[in-house]
């Protein structure tokens, strides 16, 4: 008997990362030698204190996380954004505990894009993250990649695009460091970009994932946070602890900007699922 079926799931087809695992499953069972460059899922230990906090972390009795996270969680990414970045930021109202980075990712979309309404785009630089699409498709949105070139240094020059094309988006999403080159930017670009999200009156995010991840001889790579002058109207930024801290199972990430965005965020949330369970947040402090 032939099942009622979504139409958007073959709009989506095979996750990406998800068929190249399967080769490499598949490649490894056969006895293959490989060295598998598809997805960023470090091999190192996770460091023993980060563990022993997961351990300490559990409770006797267990129950729901909350859609908001843990307060000692979220006042301890407001102070590594402080640490890290000279920005600072409310607990409260400015940052959201998210279960890894992709959650937040795909589940922005479903809170800014209208599916009627007459800014249904999203923007973001091909070659990126899948995710960015996917987002948008199940919102109800459409799809606007810019191609990134190596001749281009991978940029996303948000300025430099039409304003028509900005003027029909309600998303533009920035990557830097680059996923998949490593392509960094300067904080002139990020506040160009700002600029123009602001003009055009769209949303800015910026996946901000591999944020610490740089050679040790290597300037920080800034974050979009530093160029919006205190004032994170229309930001979001995604981070992640999946690649800095060895921590890509525990599924730790947050969502730091705009109050009205992450206010939105926490509307939604309820709805779809619950924050990390609290032995990971725990670790993640």
């Amino acid at each position: 008997m032939p099942l009622p079926s979504n139409p958007l799931l073959d709009r989506l087809g095979a996750y990406p990362l998800a068929a190249f695992q399967e080769l490499v499953h598949a490649l490894r069972a056969d006895g293959r030698p490989l060295h598998d460059f598809s997805i960023g899922d470090p091999v190192e230990p996770t460091p023993p204190f980060i563990r022993q906090a997961l351990v300490d972390g559990v409770a006797e009795t267990s129950q729901y996380p909350t859609a908001a996270g843990l307060s000692a969680l979220r006042e301890a990414i407001a102070g590594w954004v402080r640490r890290r970045f000279g920005v600072e930021v409310d607990p409260d109202t400015e940052v959201l505990p998210t279960a890894g980075s992709k959650e937040a990712i795909f589940h922005l979309p479903l809170a800014i894009v209208d599916p009627r309404g007459p800014r249904r785009a999203v923007i973001w630089g091909d070659p990126g993250y899948p995710v960015y699409e996917r987002g948008q498709l199940l919102a109800g949105g459409t799809s606007d990649p810019v191609t990134l070139t190596a001749g281009g240094a991978w940029r996303l020059a948000l300025d430099e695009l039409p304003a028509r094309r900005l003027r029909a988006a309600s998303i533009a999403w920035l990557s830097y460091p680059h996923n998949p080159t490593g392509a960094t930017v300067d904080l002139a670009e990020y506040r160009r970009a700002v600029a123009a999200a602001r003009e055009h009156e769209l949303v800015l995010c910026s996946d901000e994932c591999y944020a610490d991840i740089y050679p040790p001889y290597a300037v920080a790579p800034p974050s979009l946070l530093q160029a919006c002058g205190g004032d994170l109207s229309g930001v979001v930024v995604a981070f992640s602890l999946s690649k800095r801290s060895g921590m890509t199972g525990y599924r730790c990430g947050a969502l730091v900007g705009d109050p009205a965005l992450i206010a939105a965020q926490r509307t939604l949330r309820p709805n779809i699922g619950t924050a990390s369970p609290e032995p990971m947040q725990h670790a993640a402090v």
